[in-house]
């Protein structure tokens, strides 16, 4: 696992990668991190790359001032951004999914 981080406008995204073949982004859902997809991104990595991250002002990933209302807008630049940063041809793979689910998928 590779652990970086990604200046976007108004926060520092932390994300990790690992594995690799086709780019795919795990994006965490409500109060969560990328520590929640830690044992399925394990898995995953056998046939992928990988990418996790903290989305803005969460955990790892602080916001430059202080916290104001999220918009859906403002996480999907940041998705694109993340897979700007990491996916060399054009095509990636997206799975947000929730802690239920993900708890389905690895049982």
């Amino acid at each position: 696992m590779k652990a970086q981080t990604l200046k976007v406008p108004g926060a520092t995204l932390y994300y990790e990668t690992r594995g690799s073949g086709p780019v795919l982004l795990l994006i965490a859902g409500g109060g969560t991190d990328a520590g929640v997809f830690e044992a399925v991104a394990h898995v995953l990595a056998h046939d992928y790359t990988v990418v996790t991250y903290d989305p803005r002002g969460n955990s790892r990933s602080p916001l430059d001032g202080p916290p104001t209302d999220q918009q859906i807008a403002v996480h999907s630049d940041d998705a694109r951004r993340l897979l700007s940063t990491t996916a060399s041809c054009p095509r990636y793979d997206l799975l947000p999914i929730s802690m239920a689910r993900a708890r389905r998928f690895l049982t």
